[in-house]
């Protein structure tokens, strides 16, 4: 058998059948695969996709990492609203107005959040979502 027939065979089954295939070289990397296949797939099932890169450590650092995600919050901007709102709850359900009189925010940058934090009645999980 040629192998680009193989090739051929292999590409047909994992992306038109939805099929992957896994090589190996040995029985115990075959074994190392499969265990690390199942420990992944009850991971996921569980919703529990480790995400990678920084975790920081303890309550303040944590809010802090969490209002950087917002849009054109950086370090000192995230220390600012968590100083005037006191806490992550208070910042994501101030109005555009409350958000715009934090030093260092103003309009633009407060509309910027509301919209990314504002229900869009859209439900969870679907397309647009």
């Amino acid at each position: 058998m040629r192998r680009e027939a193989v090739q051929g065979a292999l590409v047909t089954r994992s992306v038109f059948f939805g099929v992957p295939v896994l090589r190996s070289l040995e029985p115990e990397e075959t074994v190392r695969l499969m265990r690390y296949t199942v420990e992944q797939a009850v991971r996921f099932a569980e919703g529990g996709v480790p995400r990678a890169g920084y975790r920081p450590k303890g309550r303040k650092a944590q809010q802090l990492y969490v209002l950087q995600g917002l849009p054109s919050i950086g370090k000192k901007r995230a220390e600012v609203l968590l100083e005037h709102f006191g806490g992550i709850e208070a910042v994501m359900c101030a109005d555009e107005d409350a958000l715009a009189e934090v030093d260092g925010i103003g309009h633009p940058i407060a509309e910027k959040v509301r919209n990314l934090v504002k229900e869009t009645g859209i439900p969870y999980g679907s397309p647009e979502s």
